[in-house]
């Protein structure tokens, strides 16, 4: 029998809900999410697996697994529940172990789960078996300051936890955030639940912030709160799409200032050359570097030499010099 399955065989036992100890949530894992389906289920079905409760030497019974289910029999005005109890003498770090075990073969987690539960492993076992046994079965690369990584997670506002569980934060930007200031964490959360952009979106935008306050060495918050951004979010006629792509090109300016000056006069000195339709004139990156790029489309040789006799002039002229030298 498995060490989810404990071999002694009176340990079923009727308990009442009223003499369980509902603040104490040292073994709670908290899903953050909608539990409709859940509630449907146990309307439907009544509880298929039964709780598991630990009852304590100083004579109090704490829930190990099934939070949920207790607390929706509670409402329900339920006075007892079938349970797992599990005697005073076992060993709370065991349980707790097989509690998450249970829980990894429950259902797929959400990342505010997988936090929570690197917290609780990284107290309940060593550090080693946290990083080579379950960090792997959790989906996460066993490199050095995961684990402190993830405890930090698990620690962090429950804004950023709800976030994170509903996918409106991707994993990574979660992980970064976490090491936020809290005002900022904040504000970062509301601003990433609003736009509803990629991960990767989401990556650069907290880069794009982050180097902007190192740059300019004021806090993220300040960038934040800056009456640019605060007046793209709060554009009633534009859409989360154009928000954030209104930002990104803000933040892009706010970071490279002198890039974005360059690729503005670029662009002016560009257009009033008037140049073929079908010819794009493309700069170096960041205008660093020499490697002008020239792209033209045309249908036939005549085409070509037409294309290119127009261009004589232009490149001949102080226009096409100051387009090229800014």
């Amino acid at each position: 029998m498995s060490s989810l399955c404990p071999k002694i065989t009176d340990m079923h036992d009727s308990v009442k809900l009223s003499d369980l100890n509902w603040q104490d949530e040292t073994f709670a894992i908290f899903s953050f999410v909608d539990l409709c389906r859940l509630h449907d289920s146990l309307q439907l079905l009544g509880m298929l697996c039964h709780p598991w409760v630990w009852a304590k030497a100083d004579g109090s019974k704490i829930i190990v697994d099934g939070f949920k289910r207790l607390d929706w029999a509670r409402r329900e005005g339920l006075n007892s529940i079938e349970c797992m109890v599990f005697p005073p003498g076992y060993d709370p770090a065991k349980l707790m172990i097989e509690r998450i075990e249970l829980k990894l073969f429950e259902s797929s987690l959400n990342t505010a789960e997988k936090a929570q539960i690197v917290s609780k492993l990284d107290h309940s076992c060593s550090r080693e078996t946290v990083l080579n046994t379950y960090l792997p079965r959790l989906g996460v690369a066993p490199r050095a300051g995961a684990v402190e990584g993830w405890k930090q997670l698990a620690d962090s506002s429950r804004e950023l936890l709800v976030a994170t569980a509903l996918d409106e934060i991707s994993e990574r930007a979660a992980l970064e955030l976490s090491g936020w200031e809290q005002q900022s964490q904040t504000k970062m959360v509301a601003t990433l639940r609003e736009l509803r952009c990629s991960a990767s979106i989401q990556w650069e935008i907290l880069e794009r912030v982050k180097e902007i306050s190192v740059r300019e060495e004021i806090e993220q918050l300040q960038v934040l709160s800056d009456r640019g951004i605060v007046d793209i979010l709060r554009d009633s006629n534009k859409n989360h799409r154009e928000k954030t792509q209104l930002l990104r090109a803000w933040l892009y300016r706010r970071r490279y200032p002198r890039v974005r000056a360059r690729e503005e006069r670029f662009v002016r000195n560009l257009t009033r050359m008037n140049l073929p339709n079908n010819l794009r004139f493309l700069p170096p990156p960041s205008f660093e570097g020499r490697n002008w790029q020239l792209q033209l489309s045309f249908t036939s040789p005549d085409e070509l030499l037409e294309v290119l006799e127009k261009l004589r002039n232009p490149v001949l002229s102080a226009q096409f010099t100051k387009l090229m030298h800014g």
